[in-house]
């Protein structure tokens, strides 16, 4: 970004407050912890996904100041996806259930984490170039520091290849059309893969 970790910091926290997200601690100029939920119909059946994330500055030279952006899934909070998926292959015992539980948790531990941090860069980038037009002032100082959040045990990645195997060219290809129509891919990716699932046919 270009411009000192001051405004910058200023400049992030209006932006997440904008969007949507709910501060829940600080270290003026150098780090906000955030957390937003995320919830849809078709991936999680309705329920909601909590994130957790960080925005750390660091000012390398007058005026030029990167913004880092960690983000994770809240576990504690989000067991109702884990529990949805279970139960959804213990009563139907098929392959199926199986693929759309871990289809399921991919999504919600790494396409959504990666598509929420890579817009709130954007909107960091793009901060950079003008001041917040609301006149945003420093935000206030916390009476006492947010308790750290409790350690997140890393997700389980599913093991998409193996559930790739099992569908035939056409249904990988129909289902990579699908995760393309949901944004779930860039046109790069869907690309790839397309050529190199028309390459064993």
């Amino acid at each position: 970004m270009a411009m000192d970790a001051g405004p910058a910091f200023n400049a992030a926290w209006a932006i997440l407050v904008d969007s949507g997200f709910e501060i829940t601690g600080q270290q003026a100029p150098q780090a906000i912890q955030f957390a937003i939920i995320k919830k849809d119909l078709w991936n999680t059946g309705g329920m909601k996904v909590r994130y957790t994330g960080e925005v750390r500055f660091s000012q390398s030279q007058p005026r030029q100041t990167q913004a880092r952006i960690s983000l994770k899934v809240d576990w504690g909070n989000s067991m109702g996806i884990v529990a949805m998926c279970v139960v959804c292959a213990a009563m139907f015992f098929a392959i199926l259930p199986l693929i759309m539980a871990g289809y399921t948790i991919y999504t919600v531990s790494s396409v959504w984490p990666k598509k929420i941090s890579d817009e709130l860069q954007a909107r960091l980038q793009s901060a950079a170039g003008a001041a917040p037009a609301h006149g945003y002032s420093a935000p206030p100082q916390q009476q006492a520091a947010a308790p750290p959040p409790p350690p997140v045990t890393p997700p389980v990645t599913p093991a998409a290849p193996a559930a790739e195997a099992a569908l035939t060219p056409h249904e990988q290809l129909r289902k990579l059309k699908e995760l393309f129509d949901i944004g779930a891919l860039t046109d790069a990716e869907f690309d790839a893969k397309k050529t190199e699932i028309l390459a064993r046919l």
